[in-house]
């Protein structure tokens, strides 16, 4: 699957002078909505610099923690 393919599986809302947003579809748990989209993600930030991400329902720093830590495998390049 290619990397626009990718990012097109999301509804990616785009607003001019605005950051790219996702709306977060969770349940229960937001690390694993995070890992199993991690991938359309980063190629989202690839795309356009940045996404914002919405609905993730975090309520602490553990919890927070535990989705940035399934986000960032690796660091990306900053452009």
């Amino acid at each position: 699957m290619s990397h626009s393919s990718m990012a097109s599986l999301m509804d990616v809302e785009l607003q001019p002078g605005k950051p790219p947003m996702v709306r977060a579809e969770t349940g229960a748990d937001p690390a694993n909505w995070a890992a199993g989209h991690r991938n359309a993600l980063r190629t989202v930030v690839a795309e356009h610099g940045s996404v914002l991400i919405r609905g993730l329902g975090l309520r602490d720093a553990a919890e927070t923690g535990a989705v940035f830590q399934r986000l960032a495998v690796s660091l990306m390049p900053e452009k």
